[in-house]
């Protein structure tokens, strides 16, 4: 019982020092205006963060192209190396498999923050390589090569603040020396063969 009386007044004893300390030299003003300071330079680069990220998002209507995709065959019979271009910019990827899908996010956002009418758009996050036999899917050690963490916590914080849907593409055959051209077609992404091993990886 002494021990929990002698510990009881320590604290006492140390909150009044404490107390007197910080109303003496005004510590506690000081330090809740660092503090404020600080939370103000996290959300102007937070901020910041989500504007960047917002404009590489692609605005759609019913109908947008969002690029071109071509394949070549890679240093093996499972590897294939896709490039997406859109626009001036470009995007490289490295698949292991016997199909393919592209997947994105579009988002929806509302009149309130464009002050206009609610406008969609999408981007891309990435094109991954699949086997058709499950048993060779889970044997395969994939290295995902995901986005940034900085991007991936901006669309995190984008998804949340307006409504958003992940849209993917069908599986589809990897084909060595295919070319698709990539729409948004009425809330979908669609796939449009450009030569013919395209189309007869479409038709497959």
């Amino acid at each position: 019982m002494g021990i929990l009386v002698l510990l009881a007044v320590a604290a006492l004893l140390a909150l009044i020092v404490g107390a007197w300390l910080l109303l003496r030299f005004r510590w506690l003003a000081g330090f809740l205006v660092g503090l404020l300071g600080i939370a103000a330079l996290g959300v102007a680069v937070t901020l910041a963060l989500l504007g960047f990220r917002f404009s590489q998002y692609e605005p759609v209507t019913e109908q947008t192209l969002l690029g071109t995709l071509s394949m070549r065959a890679g240093s093996d019979e499972q590897t294939y190396r896709l490039s997406m271009t859109q626009g001036r910019s470009s995007r490289h990827y490295e698949v292991t498999g016997e199909q393919w899908r592209l997947s994105g996010t579009l988002l929806e956002v509302p009149q309130w923050a464009l002050f206009g009418p609610t406008e969609r758009y999408f981007i891309v996050h990435r094109v991954e390589g699949r086997f058709s036999r499950l048993e060779d899917e889970l044997l395969m050690q994939r290295d995902e090569q995901p986005e940034p963490w900085y991007y991936r916590l901006a669309d995190s914080g984008l998804r949340q603040g307006f409504r958003s849907e992940r849209l993917y593409t069908p599986l589809l055959p990897l084909a060595a020396q295919a070319i698709f051209t990539i729409e948004f077609r009425a809330g979908t992404i669609g796939l449009r063969p450009v030569n013919e091993p395209a189309r007869e990886a479409l038709g497959s």
